[in-house]
């Protein structure tokens, strides 16, 4: 199953309303695997198959957070962000920072984790600034969490050959 298809099963974006989207890791840039499906998404969101550098925002944060201490020191040359910001996202669980895809939104996301435990996504939701505020997350954040667990779920039962954990 594809990413974007399994994106699709576990995330309809009708249930928060903000634009949502998963980012797979592939080395220093993550490859937008699926786009928000908002009627009021904007027109400059991101494409499907885009990729972008992890040098700033919420899902460079979780993608680097759990990553080997070499992958982190690499990732840190040239972030906006630090070594102190990763591990408070570990610590958290989850990033909020400005949408690196579209300049003016902010997003929040979280890991998505197959196998132990092992990060090889990020699904993150995002908007403009006045829907996406702490009390917002605080009522959209169990559903994405959920849609995480059953994204890595699906992912991890379409590639049911023992993945490096």
């Amino acid at each position: 199953m594809s990413p974007t298809a399994a994106t699709d099963r576990a995330f309809p974006a009708a249930r928060t309303g903000p634009g949502a989207g998963t980012r797979p890791t592939a080395g220093p840039y993550r490859p937008v695997a699926s786009a928000g499906a908002d009627p009021t998404d904007r027109a400059d969101r991101a494409p499907v198959g885009t990729a972008r550098a992890l040098t700033g925002g919420a899902v460079a944060l979780v993608l680097l957070a759990w990553e080997e201490p070499e992958e982190i020191f690499a990732g840190l040359r040239g972030a906006r962000f630090t070594a102190a910001h990763l591990s408070q996202v570990r610590r958290r669980g989850w990033a909020r920072g400005a949408d690196a895809m579209v300049p003016g939104e902010v997003a929040y996301a979280v890991p998505v984790r197959i196998g132990a435990g092992r990060v090889v996504a990020a699904l993150s939701v995002s908007g403009e600034p006045d829907r996406m505020d702490p009390v917002a997350f605080r009522r959209f954040g169990a559903p994405v969490f959920d849609a995480a667990n059953r994204l890595g779920d699906l992912l991890q039962q379409s590639h049911p050959a023992p993945v490096r954990d």
